[in-house]
């Protein structure tokens, strides 16, 4: 399909010693920020350059499609109501292609679980079918990896583990997904400058959070975690870069701190499953100018938006410890899970849970100001927007407590 009038006008790659990884490389675009290449001197990409044509710039998150070459993924407990057929892998890409016609995004984040690896026996088949969605409009996309996406059976696929599941990604069009600094955990650490009209609107940070400690909740261990180096990584690049007014950060698993919803605005259907060691990255977080927003998958059937505030149970080296947040900046979200197929989903006798995705949109206010809304669109006949709301105002020059505080709902 045709790219929009409002999808991607240029893309410039920023090259740390690799040689470009992208099939069609677009126009170069305004040499905005080269002190990025001055001031980051990792052995490996970690970064891009996406400049937008208007004075908005929108990112989809795409949570937990689970997409499997067995049955065609038909094994679900969620179907649409009424619709006993609506229960497959080609019902979750029909939904992401109507998803992603309405929005017309800049770029896409594929957020984990993408692939249900235990029924998967060619990962490449599948990456490749919901890169497509991207490819064909000539979105970029990012793809990170959750629990599941490696849960593949080596002996029956070369690409078993998530450095090959990155190996089939980098080669294919539009992706931007980068392996991330050498001697740092994780396959896919990397962040996104989204610029407009000369200025930097904010950024996409993305991380590995892992998939599990000692084989998995199942088998008397964890989920993963992001790991201290990868948070000393994140840390330190952004402290080489200049300031953005807003930084949005996905990883997979949440972490504890998605458990204090007090304030929150969506549905919190399930217990979050989080990650299994604590991690300082809202902490690191919190240290930047700006804004801050981290959205994470997982759990298929909470969909909410939550500003981190007030008394909080923090980790600290005694122990985990309760405490006054830094300054109630920190929006914590969850995409809302939108695959069918082999997706768990909301199950009788509780309320149907419609499929969804959330929706951000960052705008200029000023030349240091961006506005940044979210909402999600739920996967019925007319593609509903629900939970729309201004999450705030970020700014790179003073801090705007009162903006960060609103949360406002339209």
């Amino acid at each position: 399909m045709r790219p929009s009038a409002t999808s991607l006008l240029s893309l410039s790659l920023i090259l740390f010693h690799i040689p470009c990884l992208l099939a069609n490389p677009l126009p170069p675009a305004a040499n905005l920020e080269q002190a990025h290449q001055r001031a980051l001197d990792y052995d490996d990409a970690v970064h891009e350059i996406l400049e937008a044509k208007g004075p908005s710039v929108k990112v989809v998150q795409i949570a937990d499609m689970h997409l499997s070459t067995f049955r065609n993924g038909r094994i679900c407990d969620s179907p649409k109501p009424g619709r006993a057929d609506s229960c497959s892998d080609d019902d979750t890409i029909a939904f992401v292609d109507r998803l992603l016609d309405v929005e017309k995004p800049d770029l896409v984040v594929f957020s984990g679980d993408n692939v249900n690896g235990e029924t998967t026996d060619d990962a490449g088949k599948i990456i490749r079918r919901y890169a497509e969605t991207c490819i064909s409009r000539g979105i970029p996309w990012i793809h990170i990896f959750g629990n599941h996406d490696d849960e593949i059976d080596v002996s029956q696929n070369m690409f078993a583990d998530r450095l090959g599941l990155f190996e089939i990604g980098k080669t294919l069009p539009y992706s931007i997904t980068h392996k991330g600094p050498k001697g740092v955990n994780g396959i896919g650490n990397g962040f996104v400058s989204l610029t407009s009209k000369g200025r930097t609107l904010g950024r996409v940070w993305y991380l590995d959070s892992g998939n599990y400690i000692d084989g998995g909740p199942d088998h008397g261990g964890k989920y993963g975690f992001i790991h201290q180096d990868q948070v000393d990584w994140y840390r330190d690049a952004a402290s080489r870069i200049p300031p953005s007014p807003v930084d949005i950060t996905f990883f997979h698993i949440p972490t504890t701190d998605w458990n204090n919803v007090q304030h929150r605005v969506g549905q919190k259907n399930e217990d979050v499953m989080e990650q299994g060691k604590p991690t300082q990255i809202l902490t690191a977080m919190n240290e930047k100018v700006g804004l801050q927003v981290a959205s994470t998958g997982h759990d298929h059937t909470n969909d909410y938006w939550y500003e981190e505030r007030g008394s909080i149970v923090r980790w600290a080296p005694s122990g985990w410890e309760t405490g006054l947040n830094v300054d109630g900046k920190t929006h914590l979200c969850y995409g809302g899970g939108i695959g069918y197929g082999r997706a768990y989903g909301s199950r009788p006798p509780s309320p149907y849970f419609s499929k969804r995705a959330r929706v951000f949109r960052l705008t200029v206010v000023t030349d240091e100001e961006t506005r940044l809304e979210t909402w999600k669109r739920v996967d019925d006949d007319a593609l509903s927007v629900v939970d729309r709301q201004t999450i705030g105002v970020g700014s790179t020059e003073r801090d705007l407590p009162n903006l960060w505080r609103q949360g406002l709902r339209r």
